[in-house]
Order: C-alpha cells, then sequence, then structure tokens
C-alpha cells in the first residue's frame, strides 16, 4: 500500500526543524456570540489605553513647545535667563 504524499510545508527558518505553523490564540482570533462577545478583553483594552496614552503624550509635548514658544511669553523668559547673571 502507498503511503499518500504529505504536504510540502515550508519551515519557519533554516535553524528550526519545525514546520511553518503559526500558534494563534483562540482568545485573538474568537469572540463569542451575544452579551459575552459585546465586553471588552483585556488584550483590547490595553490596545487601546496604548493609543490614548500616546496620543495624550504627544498632546501634551506640542503644549509644552507652544507654551515655550507663545510669542507673549518672551518678555518673562527673557527675563528668567537674565536672572542667574543679575547681582544682589
Amino acid at each position: 500500500m502507498a503511503r499518500p504524499a504529505r504536504p510540502n510545508r515550508m519551515r519557519s527558518s533554516p535553524i528550526c526543524k519545525c514546520s511553518g505553523r503559526r500558534w494563534t490564540s483562540p482568545s485573538l482570533t474568537t469572540r463569542p456570540a451575544g452579551a459575552e462577545g459585546r465586553k471588552m478583553d483585556v488584550e483590547a483594552f490595553f490596545a487601546q489605553a496604548k493609543v490614548v496614552s500616546i496620543l495624550l503624550v504627544v498632546v501634551a509635548f506640542l503644549g509644552v513647545i507652544a507654551f515655550a514658544l507663545w510669542p507673549s511669553k518672551k518678555k518673562s523668559f527673557d527675563e528668567a535667563a537674565r536672572l542667574p547673571l543679575n547681582e544682589d
């Protein structure tokens, strides 16, 4: 009896002898239907938290730059820059 031909699987690396199959977590690929499916899982929460935190840092950075370069603040910053040179 002849053995059926095995599918030619591509290896993921030349060193590793495992096949090119990738492991995926069922929790990342499938979601239960119904009310449970609408709940936010932990991975989705942290993914959204990363995006929101990056946006907040960018907005804060732009706010600091705008504050430092605002034309009406130039006089007070120049006075503060001369403070170490003033003799009391």
